[in-house]
């Protein structure tokens, strides 16, 4: 059987879905868009309103992000990370676009912060059950 020749619009169709397939990049990937978010960073402030600064309380935080998972290391645990410990790690998953990281731990709990970098500080803005937070990290 022969094949029919390619006409031009059997090319233009060709050439929209492969440049569609090309264009699908995923958000989420922080090889990307987020690349800059990969590091190790440790918190510098943990404001929550109507709560004093959970650092300048004593609490200590460490973010370690990779391209596709994120570590929490805490110590002196003030917000309920540890649920009940005073230290601990805890790590998930995470997606991210440009502005914004969201973090799943493997239940229902994720949670999406819109973030922003300058220089070598984080900013990550959300709120955590119902209470606006404002965390800041330097990049070690």
């Amino acid at each position: 059987m022969k094949r029919p020749a390619a006409g031009p619009a059997r090319t233009f169709l060709t050439i929209a879905l492969l440049g569609a397939l090309v264009g699908c990049g995923d958000d989420d990937d922080p090889t990307g868009v987020a690349a800059d978010l990969v590091g190790t960073w440790e918190v510098t402030r943990f404001q929550a309103v109507g709560f004093p600064d959970f650092v300048a309380a004593g609490m200590s935080l460490t973010i370690t992000l990779t391209e596709d998972d994120y570590t929490f290391t805490v110590t002196n645990d003030l917000v309920g990370i540890c649920e009940g410990a005073a230290d601990c790690t805890d790590s998930g998953t995470y997606g991210a676009t440009s502005s914004q990281i969201t973090l799943d731990p493997g239940t229902p709990d994720a949670i999406t912060f819109n973030y922003e970098i300058q220089g070598s500080t984080m900013t990550w803005t959300g709120s955590i059950g119902g209470i606006p937070v404002t965390i800041e990290a330097t990049r070690t």
